[in-house]
């Protein structure tokens, strides 16, 4: 069975010089694909790099996280654009809003998602977004701008409630694997509710660690910290296939299902 791992952030420093060991780990374990998404303008190269190093694994996903739109450069849109010009399987993101962090600026990031929104119909692409404490506003930026090809809410905390408006719009909705953590009862609730075919699983890694009884590959970075591996990913699955009252190699093949028709461009 493929299974991919919809969101994760292979470029990041802590997994350096561990990429093919961390993939190989996957692959044995079904894993047969994962977006790497990009955060910023710097780590594009990176990101593009692990495309080509691990072609027909790695899937790129460029873009701006509104934590770092500040960092952006004057050339950014120009420089997206022939990403996705020069990666025909790229995807755009990671992009989105976040009301969450300090001193944010909502006018300006909502101006730079609506761009991202803009180029992925331009190159019929998938979006990658992201979004906290902002979900009435994305939901409105989406009916105004809708993408015209699928968008993915990662590690959906979104109210339940709202998961049909969002589907109706093209929205597939992935969960990591720090929804196994008992304490998260409104993603749970949510997770319930998304309908079968929109429903995805992601990593997040090395974000979102599942609680210690549900890590099923530990990775330690450079100073010993244990981070989220790919690989838990596998532990979502068994949590949401509780959490849903679904057989688990049912919802495993709707959900490879759903990442084929998610990644059908």
């Amino acid at each position: 069975m493929k299974i991919l791992d919809a969101h994760n952030h292979l470029q990041f420093p802590v997994f350096h010089n561990q990429e093919s060991e961390i993939i190989s780990t996957c692959t044995q374990l079904g894993i047969t694909s994962m977006i790497v998404n990009a955060t910023k303008e710097s780590d594009w190269d990176a990101v593009s790099q692990l495309a080509k190093q691990f072609s027909g694994f790695v899937i790129p996903a460029f873009g701006l996280h509104p934590w770092w739109i500040s960092e952006r450069s004057s050339q950014w849109e120009t420089k997206l654009e022939a990403l996705l010009q020069n990666n025909p399987h790229a995807t755009v993101g990671e992009c989105g809003i976040d009301y969450w962090i300090e001193n944010h600026d909502p006018a300006e990031q909502e101006r730079i998602f609506v761009r991202h929104l803009e180029i992925a119909t331009n190159h019929a692409r998938p979006v990658m977004i992201h979004c906290i404490r902002a979900w009435e506003p994305l939901l409105a930026l989406l009916k105004k701008h809708p993408p015209v090809k699928p968008f993915l809410l990662h590690a959906y905390g979104g109210p339940a409630e709202m998961i049909n408006a969002f589907a109706k719009l093209g929205a597939y909705f992935s969960f990591a694997p720090n929804l196994c953590d008992p304490k998260r009862s409104k993603n749970h609730l949510a997770a319930r509710r998304v309908p079968p075919d929109r429903l995805l699983l992601e990593s997040d890694a090395p974000d979102m660690l599942p609680p210690d009884n549900f890590i099923r590959i530990p990775l330690f970075d450079h100073n010993q910290t244990i981070q989220n591996h790919p690989a838990n990913l596998l532990s979502t699955a068994v949590w949401l296939a509780e959490l849903r009252s679904e057989s688990q190699s049912q919802m495993l093949k709707q959900i490879a299902i759903n990442a084929a028709a998610f990644l059908n461009y």
